[in-house]
């Protein structure tokens, strides 16, 4: 009796265990999707005038994702793609009399761009559309905390100045960031280029290399490699 009241009991906590694991994995999708479109609505866009047609910048548009964890395998981009990704992020357009972001109160770019590889760390320059070494030796894998994103071959970083933010406002920081994640993922595709967004990274490890001072904040990093 007491053997056969051992085994429902053991019987019971695993079918419990597994309607856990099962609501678990459920509810892991259900955040982690992409949710699907109601019916019809892709064929509207297909339909829209301006969407549906040659439109390369509706394509892009269509074409834009963040690459899968499996995706950075490749090797760095070249330098003359480093430098595009990097000025699509924060660069001067129109001839130099804007900006490629949206800025607050038409101030200066308020959020800085490094690149990190296996060689060290470069700022990329507004003024200049150049690159300065900040530190020398790889530091990849203390900026970042996932796996996959420690072994890709290029990281661009993302530091916002709360001193140069108008009213302080660190919120105008994290919609500038928004904005330049937004124009490196286009003109990644374009380049061929896989990249992902991530915020998974180590602020004070970053602070520390990149010899940042207290007003600098690292916002995130975006995993970049050739396809």
């Amino acid at each position: 009796m007491r053997r056969s009241r051992a085994i429902t009991v053991a019987a019971l906590i695993g079918l419990g265990a597994a309607g856990v694991a099962g609501w678990g994995t459920a509810a892991y999708l259900a955040f982690t999707r992409s949710p699907n479109l109601e019916p019809g609505a892709r064929e509207a866009i297909a339909a829209n005038q301006i969407l549906g047609g040659d439109s390369p910048i509706g394509q892009a548009l269509e074409r834009r994702h963040s690459g899968g964890q499996d995706d950075f395998g490749g090797a760095a981009p070249d330098q003359a793609t480093e430098q595009a990704l990097a000025w699509a992020a924060t660069g001067k357009n129109r001839e130099g009399t804007g900006f490629v972001v949206p800025l607050a109160m038409h101030a200066e770019p308020y959020v800085s761009v490094y690149l990190a590889d296996a060689v060290g760390s470069r700022q990329f320059s507004w003024r200049t559309n150049e690159f300065t070494t900040v530190s020398e030796g790889d530091a990849r894998a203390e900026f970042v905390t996932q796996g996959f994103a420690k072994k890709a071959p290029l990281l661009m970083i993302l530091v916002m100045d709360t001193s140069k933010i108008p009213g302080g406002e660190e919120a105008f920081g994290h919609m500038a960031v928004g904005a330049m994640t937004q124009n490196v993922y286009l003109l990644a595709d374009e380049a061929g280029v896989e990249a992902r967004y991530v915020a998974s990274i180590d602020a004070e490890a970053i602070t520390r290399v990149l010899t940042l001072d207290k007003t600098q904040v690292p916002v995130g990093a975006i995993v970049l490699a050739q396809r």
